[in-house]
């Protein structure tokens, strides 16, 4: 059986570092929700999300977690700036795979998948800051 071990969440490590939480899921999947079932944010109706400002880095701006073997990941996010994307990266490499769907000027939600093969750590992001509101993992 696989496991996924979510570390922590860093928003920046240059000033405030933010640690939200810690554990470790042993099974099939495993979901972080933070929206509820809402819908985007306006003046009545808030969304809770996890605000990434700025590219994704193994010492900043990242939501990290260490699997045991290959994983499906599925991130929702959005900003409203058009073009940003969900990113994945490790420790050995920076490159790593970014997201097929782009934010848009609109706010609207966005799901990508990532796809990783072989037990690792993994550091999800932004391209350019992007605020997550569900990431699922699937073993």
């Amino acid at each position: 059986m696989s496991t996924a071990t979510f570390a922590d969440v860093v928003v920046d490590s240059t000033s405030k570092n933010q640690t939200i939480g810690s554990c470790t899921i042993d099974g099939l999947k495993f979901e972080i929700s933070e929206n509820k079932g809402k819908q985007l944010p306006d003046t009545q109706n808030k969304l809770s999300v996890i605000n990434l400002a700025g590219n994704v880095a193994t010492d900043k701006n990242y939501v990290k977690f260490t699997t045991t073997g290959d994983a499906k990941v599925t991130v929702s996010f959005f900003h409203g700036t058009a073009g940003r994307h969900a990113k994945i990266i490790t420790a050995t490499d920076s490159t790593g795979q970014t997201g097929t769907e782009a934010t848009t000027n609109d706010k609207a939600i966005k799901t990508t998948e990532f796809s990783l093969t072989g037990a690792d750590t993994y550091y999800l992001g932004g391209d350019n800051g992007i605020y997550i509101t569900k990431i699922v993992v699937e073993m």
